[in-house]
């Protein structure tokens, strides 16, 4: 009895096809991961919004970028933390792109808060924003809701990560960030070259390089870590 077998070269066209069907499908199958984590990153935002408004209800309609208590420094995530709005390494904190770079949970590492003192930008922008950015003593760092002008033009919260370089901050999110400020990271582009951005009126954008720049940032961090000006 004849058994038909499959010849080498036969077996090798098999394996070519299937590896061109698989480069093929990757790059979609890549994309489609990305705009899963993208969607995800946007409803943290959407999540976070809602969190720091219940802070700014119950502390005078202020939003607390950085605190200082019983002498230690926090920053806006660990100041949401300590005071009970979320707990302890709450998933809201970090993009799915960027996870914490340790076992553990460092406050440091997360999404970026807008802030004011780092660059002139907010000072340029003064007139037209309202005079909502203070700080009352120390490091204490808040922003007045009820003295921003136009809070959908108002950075709130982005996707940010430190340059590979500045090795404290490299290949972790960054908790601050200002359109002109980049001596220990930025912006990040993480997302297929875009990134997420959510404002104080509670609105979110998924935006690129060309949208950065309209909006007067000077650069951004690519997933390579890698500082690129505009």
């Amino acid at each position: 009895m004849k058994t038909n077998r499959f010849t080498l070269i036969e077996l090798l066209i098999v394996i070519a096809i299937i590896a061109i069907l698989a480069s093929m499908l990757l790059p979609a199958l890549n994309q489609a991961r990305e705009k899963a984590n993208s969607t995800k990153c946007l409803n943290n935002f959407n999540q976070l919004y809602k969190t720091l408004l219940f802070y700014a209800d119950d502390n005078n309609e202020i939003i607390a970028f950085r605190t200082k208590n019983s002498g230690e420094d926090r920053y806006w995530s660990l100041t949401l933390r300590m005071a009970g709005y979320l707990p302890a390494q709450s998933p809201l904190f970090n993009c799915p792109k960027i996870p914490q770079k340790s076992s553990g949970y460092n406050y440091m590492f997360t999404y970026g808060m807008y802030r004011y003192e780092v660059d002139d930008f907010y000072t340029d922008k003064k007139d037209v924003w309202g005079d909502f950015a203070f700080k009352p003593f120390d490091v204490n760092t808040f922003y007045s809701l009820k003295k921003m002008r136009r809070p959908g033009e108002v950075f709130l919260n982005a996707d940010t990560m430190g340059k590979k370089e500045v090795p404290y901050w490299a290949n972790g999110g960054m908790c601050q960030f200002s359109p002109r400020w980049s001596d220990a990271g930025a912006v990040s582009l993480i997302h297929n070259d875009r990134l997420n951005m959510s404002f104080f009126d509670g609105h979110a954008k998924n935006l690129g390089k060309e949208e950065l720049r309209s909006l007067g940032f000077k650069g951004a961090v690519y997933s390579s870590g890698s500082y690129i000006p505009f």
